[in-house]
């Protein structure tokens, strides 16, 4: 029984393991890679929610450490449908992010990006990606599914 047990956990673990050690496991040959991120947000006007927008402003300062897959903007608690011109708000961060990369990249040797092609397959963590990348990411989903 007590054998059994111990095969099991075993197992267990290996499985896990397994599962667990996709792209954001270290590998001996190359640098790890960034756990994948989806956001969706209901940024607004920084004077109805200021919480969103300082949100949004963190991930960019972050974006060395995280592959952004996307960031959609979408309907909060009290609107339906999200009104279209509040994406600009997301738009303004992505902007700022752009005047502010090259200074974040002091934060690693990065000099240059990769093309936008291959920045869609996958990052290494410390690499600051593109603006033209974070801009592909945004998306607009206006109205709550179903």
């Amino acid at each position: 029984m007590y054998n059994m047990n111990i095969r099991k956990t075993l197992t267990l673990i290996t499985s896990l393991s397994f599962l667990c050690s996709g792209e954001a496991a270290v590998s001996i040959d190359s640098a790890p890679l960034k756990p994948r991120l989806v956001v969706m947000t209901d940024i607004g006007d920084c004077n109805v929610e200021p919480d969103d927008m300082e949100s949004a402003v963190r991930l960019m300062s972050y974006a060395d450490c995280f592959e952004i897959e996307a960031i959609m903007t979408t309907v909060g608690w009290n609107c339906d449908p999200y009104p279209e011109e509040w994406v600009e708000n997301l738009n303004k961060v992505v902007d700022a992010y752009s005047k502010d990369v090259k200074n974040l990249m002091r934060r690693s040797s990065q000099v240059t990006f990769l093309p936008l092609e291959k920045e869609s397959i996958k990052q290494e963590i410390g690499y600051w990606p593109s603006v033209e990348y974070i801009r592909s990411r945004v998306m607009l989903v206006a109205t709550k599914p179903g």
